[in-house]
């Protein structure tokens, strides 16, 4: 069953995360770690901003970081590449850079198999001639010969580890990657030594592994990463269970971190917001099982205390927490001083971590704007202004939030001005669709935060411009949002329908906010946007019992959301509700409860909603323009975007801020 302590994890005492571990000969300071993941922030070798990325928490008090993957073999291409001894000089520098700060660095050895082209661009290799899920492409058969070549590359990285100063060394056997490709019966078909039961189909692994030891010995640490298969008939938490017990008895192994899932159902291997604390323990405590090396384990622990219960249940013996250290790179430091309710909260949106590394190409946050950016943007870093100023900032949505917690770090005076009666602007609508309740998280720190730090909040203030200029304030930020456009859709470019007008229509705060608006039995959702709104809007109505149809104008359901990891699990849901999909789409003209696409199907709803582009809310900047010098446009007030974009824009305007000279305020 998996276990959900939240809410009555903060009263619990910390103590068995701070206690040491050993791993093979290693020391590990306490018992919170990281996982192997992608930062695509280094082409290939560690430069200064993988090393300021993972120094950040080190210095934060992180036990053991498993740093980012690298290719052992060019037949697989990412963006590290442990090939040749061109790494080791990057691995001394990160080396050099955490050792002071007690963290212990192993790094991941990968191989993509057919995840993965390789560097000439030809098919990735795997067990078996079968389609890569990813590229559609069949993969190349490895013969013994090939396969014989990567297990000494392998080998030959970890002696590069080895040189490079690092702790120990991980194999990356999981994910349906290269090595899980041969455990898995789904991707191995092979009739000779690797391929039938499961001692066959661990071979490739074992000659890894009897490399590694042959060519570090004992020098370094030496783990695996496994997981069981999201897909029927792959490989099993039994066959998994049975590798490692093998792996042990003859110590080739001196920890496992153990996970789940693969490009089956990627969603459940870095699960999101929709998903438990712990949500990976029902399969993992069948993997590891009877063990007695080290067990890592993961499955979204946020807090601390979290991984507290976790460890005090005996699930495992280190807690990997990734995306909460990518939220906040001071949560152990944070939580060991009593302060765990100044750290950061990771709400699992996977916007910023694993939807960085797909559309920006390196790792970020939704809501830690730094991350990725440490040598240049550390929040250690900020500027301490010369001057103290009177800052101004009109709006209280996640920007204006943001810049205010940042401008009074940073010493200054800040009066935060919210038209509503409660921060959190937008947001605070979508935190209460269903599903999507922990993005009140980040709007509860960010409020938490300000309230700390002396922001004068003034609520229920409807701020004009005499009420701005009445305050004399040395710099102003206009942090008001935007409103949903009137959807407008032209077909034949000459032909509209202003379709708010239709009475059946309504905009997604109506949906979300007014269940008694939603009565009917069927609805229309209209995505011209692409992103999470449409897809909240969706679940709200489904959670009250109503069928919806999903209509877009692109190619595939919100693409934006198709780079979190989060659509697969989406869809699937949807699938099981009878949600009906119509991509490609526009609405061209209307009538009563008849929507009638632009090629002339008909659909019928008791109502629609259109989830619109957004219209800025800049009135009040362009009304000060000519009476205030120092004046700023952020957020959704200076261009549409979501609370990511929002959250960074109020850092920026703060960094400004503080970074430049104070200019006066005229008329």
């Amino acid at each position: 069953m998996v276990p959900c302590w939240r809410g009555s994890a903060t009263t619990m005492s910390l103590k068995r995360v701070f206690e040491p571990i050993e791993i093979g000969g290693i020391t590990i300071p306490n018992r919170i770690a990281r996982a192997g993941h992608g930062t695509h922030l280094g082409r290939g070798t560690y430069n200064e901003d993988i090393v300021a990325y993972h120094l950040a928490r080190a210095k934060g008090g992180c036990g053991l970081s498993v740093v980012d993957s690298a290719s052992v073999h060019p037949s697989s291409k990412i963006t590290l590449a442990n090939q040749d001894d061109a790494i080791i000089p990057g691995f001394q520098t990160l080396m050099r850079a955490v050792r002071p700060h007690g963290m212990r660095v192993f790094h991941q050895l990968y191989h993509g198999g057919h995840i993965t082209p390789g560097e000439d661009g030809a098919p990735g290799w795997s067990a078996s001639a079968i389609p890569s899920p990813v590229t559609g492409a069949p993969a190349l058969a490895m013969s013994t010969g090939q396969i014989g070549e990567v297990v000494n590359a392998f080998a030959d990285a970890a002696a590069r580890c080895r040189e490079g100063m690092l702790d120990g060394v991980e194999v990356h056997a999981a994910h349906g990657y290269l090595l899980h490709q041969f455990l898995s019966p789904l991707t191995n078909h092979r009739t000779d030594l690797y391929g039938g039961p499961i001692e066959n189909r661990m071979r490739f692994l074992r000659e890894v592994l009897v490399a590694i030891r042959a060519k570090v010995s004992r020098d370094i640490a030496v783990g695996v990463r496994v997981s069981a298969s999201a897909a029927p008939g792959g490989v099993t938490e039994a066959d998994l269970n049975f590798v490692l017990h093998q792996l042990q008895r003859e110590n080739l192994i001196d920890y496992v971190s153990a996970s789940y899932g693969d490009y089956s159902d990627i969603g459940a291997t870095v699960g999101a917001m929709d998903r438990p604390v712990g949500y990976q323990l029902p399969s993992v405590s069948q993997t590891l099982a009877d063990l007695t090396i080290p067990r890592m384990i993961t499955g979204r622990y946020r807090t601390l205390e979290d991984a507290e219960q976790a460890l005090r249940e005996g699930a495992g013996d280190l807690v990997s927490m990734v995306r909460a250290h990518i939220a906040d790179p001071d949560i152990v430091r944070k939580s060991k001083a009593g302060h765990s309710d100044r750290v950061r909260p990771c709400i699992g949106c996977n916007q910023g971590c694993i939807g960085g590394l797909i559309r920006d190409a390196r790792i970020g946050c939704l809501v830690n704007p730094t991350a990725g950016h440490e040598r240049t943007q550390s929040e250690d870093d900020f500027p301490s202004p010369v001057h103290k100023r009177r800052v101004v900032i009109v709006g209280g949505g996640p920007a204006g939030m943001e810049a205010a917690r940042r401008c009074a770090v940073a010493g200054h005076h800040v009066i935060l001005m919210e038209a509503a009666p409660q921060l959190g602007g937008m947001a605070a609508i979508a935190r209460r669709a269903s599903g999507f309740h922990a993005i009140g998280d980040i709007l509860d720190w960010l409020e938490r935060e300000m309230y700390r730090l002396g922001v004068d909040v003034r609520l229920s203030t409807y701020a004009d411009a005499d009420t701005v200029r009445n305050e004399a304030p040395d710099v102003v930020v206009i942090a008001t949002g935007a409103t949903a456009l009137e959807p407008l859709w032209v077909s034949n470019g000459t032909q509209a329908t202003q379709a708010m007008r239709h009475s059946p229509v309504m905009s997604s705060i109506d949906a979300i906010m007014s269940p008694q608006g939603t009565k009917g039995r069927t609805a229309l959702v209209y995505d011209d946007v692409g992103h999470f709104e449409a897809v909240a809007v969706t679940e709200t109505l489904l959670e009250r019992g109503i069928a919806v149809t999903f209509a877009t104008p692109f190619s595939s359901p919100f693409p934006y959301v198709q780079t979190t990891s989060r659509a697969h699990g989406i869809l699937r849901k949807w699938a099981l509700r009878n949600v009906e999909l119509v991509e490609n789409t526009t609405i061209h003209t209307m009538d009563d409860d008849t929507f009638v696409t632009d090629s002339g199907r008909e659909i019928q709803a008791d109502m629609a909603v259109f989830v619109t582009q957004k219209s800025a809310n800049d009135d009040l900047y362009q009304n000060l323009s000519q009476s205030i010098v120092d004046l700023h446009l952020i957020g959704d007030a200076h261009t549409a975007g979501d609370i990511q974009t929002a959250i960074r824009a109020g850092a920026e305007i703060a960094r400004k801020i503080s970074s430049s000279k104070p200019i006066s305020m005229i008329g």
